[in-house]
């Protein structure tokens, strides 16, 4: 777990991605031969004014109820938004990738966004997504559904480590989402990503100069290092 003193030492680095895309990052860890953190399947469903969600995970992990389990509300959404996840974190949940049931609605995401969190990342579905949109947070789930979890799912744990889409995620890795996808970046990376994402970004924006001036693509290209 990650503490404030440990996040600010990282605040800079926060900045600084949140001018990146999620294009950038892959094409830099491709680069740096680290394992790509690009979650496959997930796809934004709801729209904020910010161009790009950048902030710390905070993990939780649904699982179907078992059959022994008791009570009514056995998924702790609303216990992770209101007290665990901390302002600026991106809340992660892992429900296993099930689409037949949400994983909230609209008063977590407007409680979420009053409390300060970044977006929710969601291996599964979610809900109230128009009723989203008109206050604007920013979602990233595999379906929409109206259908409530209640019934059918219980929270498992907090603060582990989950795999969504092919990539494990903890409690402290960066996320960075925007309409091309989600990507992890490691914490104990993500200066050495960032450098190189930087510098990928920089020549894209020289190349991307050099072809509205009327160059021939394959000329700018062989001027540009990508």
């Amino acid at each position: 777990m990650l503490t404030p003193e440990m996040k600010e030492q990282y605040r800079d680095v926060i900045d600084q991605l949140e001018e990146l895309s999620t294009g950038n990052l892959s094409d830099a860890m491709d680069n740096l031969g680290l394992q790509r953190g690009v979650i496959t399947g997930l796809r934004m469903l709801t729209r904020s004014d910010k161009k790009r969600v950048v902030g710390f995970a905070y993990t939780m992990k649904q699982m179907t109820r078992h059959q022994a389990s008791e009570g009514r509300k056995l998924a702790k959404h609303s216990e992770a938004i209101n007290k665990l996840a901390a302002p600026g974190d991106v809340l992660v949940i892992d429900a296993g990738g099930r689409t037949d049931v949400c994983n909230g609605g609209g008063l977590l995401a407007l409680r979420a966004k009053t409390r300060g969190l970044a977006g929710f990342v969601v291996n599964g579905g979610y809900r109230d997504i128009d009723e989203i949109n008109e206050f604007g947070f920013p979602i990233f789930a595999r379906a929409a559904t109206p259908v409530r979890s209640t019934p059918d799912l219980e929270t498992v744990g907090f603060e582990i480590p989950v795999e969504i889409g092919g990539v494990q995620i903890r409690t402290g890795d960066i996320i960075v989402a925007d309409g091309d996808g989600v990507v992890v970046v490691p914490i104990k990376l993500a200066r050495p990503i960032l450098d190189e994402a930087r510098s990928i970004a920089e020549n894209e924006q020289s190349l991307f100069r050099m072809v509205r001036e009327g160059m021939d693509f394959e000329v700018a290209y062989s001027k540009v290092k990508l």
